[in-house]
């Protein structure tokens, strides 16, 4: 989902949720939350920050995180150009 806010900003956020039909039913689900500031027609600074809850053993991870266990969270700050 996204929010204008302001003329220049937006609001952004998701949710995700794995349902396990497995016997072992490691279910997970994951949220974010973030903001996009248009800096020009062309650039925008973003930040965001997602978390994702694992179930039953479950070793989901965030993003591209690649530490099953710890990289339950993520926070990524950054800058957009359109070429």
């Amino acid at each position: 989902m996204t929010v204008p806010v302001g003329p220049a900003g937006t609001v952004m956020a998701s949710y995700i949720r794995k349902d396990d039909k497995t016997t072992n039913n490691q279910d997970a689900q994951q949220w974010a939350l973030g903001y996009s500031q248009a800096l020009s027609k062309r650039t925008s600074a973003y930040v965001a920050y997602a978390k994702i809850k694992n179930k039953n053993g479950a070793g989901y991870t965030v993003g591209n995180n690649t530490e099953v266990g710890s990289g339950d969270k993520a926070f990524n700050v950054g800058m957009r150009h359109s070429f």
